[in-house]
This record gives C-alpha cells, sequence and structure tokens, in this order.
C-alpha cells in the first residue's frame, strides 16, 4: 500500500512528541529564563502554547537522566523515556516561534527518513527533531563527554533546514539581558499576541 504525501505527513506527526527542555543554568541571564514574563506570559507559557497549537503531545523537561550535558543530557532523558518514534526538541528561550513554523518544520521533517535540525548559518540549533533510534549515538557522545549537537547531527545523518527569510525573524534565542531587553521591545512593536 503506497501512502500518499498527506497520510505520510499525519502518521509521522502522529508518531513525534514535543518536548521543551528548560534545564539549563541560565548563566548569562542570571535568572531562570523559563519564567521571565514577555506580554502577561512566562515565556515557557508561550512556547508550550505554539507547541500545543500544533497538536503534539507536550512534556516539559527540567531534570536530565545525566546533568551538566547541556542540551545533549535533555535528549537522551527523552529518547531514554519517550513512548514515540521521534521528539520535537524546543527550548524555553525562543518565544517568537508560530505555530506556521512548526507546521512547516514538521512538513520538512515529514520529506525525510533521519532526524532534522535548523540551520542558522553554518550552525545547527533548536528547534530539531531526533529519532528514537539515536539513542544508542547520544550515549556513546556523552560517555565521550562530547556534549556537540553538531556532532550528533552528523551522526544521525540528519538533514539541515534554512528556514526561508520571513521565518528567520522567529528563532530569536534570549540568553543574555541585552537580548531580554530586545525581545522586550519587539514584543511591544508587534503586540505580541
Amino acid at each position: 500500500m503506497r501512502l500518499d504525501l498527506n497520510q505520510k505527513r499525519a502518521t509521522a506527526e502522529a508518531d513525534i512528541e514535543a518536548v521543551i527542555l528548560t534545564g539549563g543554568k541560565s548563566v548569562r541571564m542570571g535568572r531562570d529564563k523559563s519564567r521571565l514574563i514577555l506580554g502577561g506570559k512566562t515565556m515557557l507559557v508561550r512556547v508550550l502554547e505554539g507547541l500545543e497549537q500544533v497538536g503534539l503531545p507536550v512534556r516539559i523537561i527540567a531534570n536530565d537522566l545525566r546533568p551538566g550535558c547541556g542540551p545533549m543530557g535533555g535528549i537522551h532523558t527523552v529518547l531514554k523515556t519517550t513512548q514515540h518514534k521521534a521528539a520535537l526538541f524546543m527550548c524555553c528561550d525562543m518565544p517568537f516561534v508560530t505555530p506556521g513554523f512548526y507546521r512547516l518544520f514538521l512538513k520538512q521533517y515529514s520529506l525525510t527518513d533521519a532526524g532534522l535540525f535548523v540551520r542558522e548559518g553554518r550552525s545547527l540549533g533548536f528547534p530539531f527533531i531526533v529519532r528514537d533510534t539515536a539513542l544508542e549515538m547520544v550515549e556513546e557522545q556523552l560517555t565521550k563527554g562530547d556534549f556537540s549537537l553538531q556532532r550528533l547531527a552528523q551522526k544521525i545523518d540528519a538533514k539541515r533546514w534554512k528556514p526561508p527569510g520571513t521565518l528567520q525573524s522567529c528563532l530569536f534565542n534570549i540568553n543574555s539581558q541585552t537580548e531580554w531587553r530586545v525581545a522586550q521591545q519587539r514584543w511591544t512593536k508587534t503586540d505580541g499576541d
């Protein structure tokens, strides 16, 4: 039996959970980024609501099974505990990513047999999708003390996707007080919701 593209996409999305990683130390920000209020809601709630609008089940991961390993620790925790074939990973400090962005990202994922990472310039980052079959490679990397997302993407032969220019601004990441001020100004200018 042959699936058409829409059926394939629906099947792929049914096997994915969305995960928000919140276990970072927020060293540059100096306080828990997930609790910062932007337009009357925490950044964590903004990311959560965006993912929920896409229709994926969402989990929040604050404590890793292997703490101190950055996002790789979160990936390991999720792949060890997931009931799904893949996870869409998001961080709590990107409140401008829209449901439309996620839908387009999931469409790109449905066209690949591997994981998928967003590419910004030469770097890969959030959001990204990793399949449950990558657990062994993640554990191997952690055992070696290698916390690089770039190397993980290479090992799992993940597709790299550069969003169209109109969506680049969604990927604004808030890590410092300066970026926080920019985000507040940006939210005020666009009236957020």
